[in-house]
């Protein structure tokens, strides 16, 4: 989990533990590097794959928390990688075209082009499609402006990413279809339900639905996830004491935390 945090990045003393790096997650899977996401976190991942030349980044949706750390990656201005970068076409753009809404005057000084040519970027395919031996399958989710919900699979294993989720009145069918006997389930959990009733509309989950909708889809393990910025660590362990007894392996997503399948 290299970036746990949604809307904007935070930092300081007070968020340490669960991360102030916005959404990011790296899989390493079938011998493949995938990024889930090029949030805040995305300049983490050198670090984190020390030895990797090749990652795929599956973006989810070009909201600036999701996408703001990829124009700063350094992979992308070093030769001797090699990205390509997956994403649904919104409002008729391409992975680059929404990228470039970004980086551009006055919100940043170049587009796109500068990536060097081993930078690569692509649409979704229309139907399930393969990143080496990993089988990607991907449903639309629940978000202003849309949202892809990515679910990996090699062999027996697989994780469902399911960030900027509306769950609306209860766990959404088509999601419990879709990540059915996941090996994890990353999931939207943004608000209390408090909070969820005074922003409803805003395209964000409960923890409360995230347990329930891994409970529902038989979920091995469940990451709670895109804590909401005013989240402190003090709050979050808070919040996770009340997950005792709900799922056998459930828990608040950490910064840094490393999570094997």
């Amino acid at each position: 989990m290299l970036g746990t945090r949604g809307s904007v990045a935070v930092h300081g003393d007070a968020f340490q533990v669960y991360g102030g790096a916005t959404s990011c997650v790296l899989v390493e899977m079938g011998g493949e590097h995938i990024l889930l996401d090029g949030g805040t976190g995305i300049l983490s991942v050198q670090a984190a794959a020390k030895y990797a030349r090749h990652f795929t980044l599956l973006l989810s949706h070009a909201h600036t928390d999701h996408l703001l750390g990829l124009p700063m990656f350094p992979a992308v201005f070093d030769p001797s990688y090699t990205l390509d970068i997956y994403a649904a076409r919104r409002q008729g753009l391409g992975a680059k075209e929404q990228l470039a809404l970004l980086m551009r005057p006055p919100l940043w000084p170049c587009g796109p082009d500068v990536f060097h040519k081993g930078v690569h970027f692509m649409d979704l395919p229309r139907d399930v499609f393969n990143i080496g031996p990993v089988r990607v399958d991907f449903m639309e989710g629940n978000h202003p402006g849309g949202c892809t919900v990515f679910r990996l699979t090699y062999k027996k294993t697989s994780i469902v990413y399911c960030t900027d989720f509306e769950h609306g009145d209860g766990p959404s069918r088509r999601l419990v279809n879709f990540a059915r006997d996941c090996s994890l389930l990353i999931y939207d959990a943004q608000y209390t339900q408090a909070e969820y009733l005074e922003r409803r509309g805003f395209g964000h989950s409960t923890w409360r639905a995230g347990v329930e909708a891994g409970r529902r889809c038989g979920a091995k393990r469940i990451r709670l996830f895109h804590h909401d910025p005013s989240r402190t660590d003090e709050k979050l362990a808070r919040l996770e004491n009340a997950l005792e007894d709900t799922h056998p392996d459930c828990s608040f997503a950490r910064n840094g935390e490393e999570v094997f399948l």
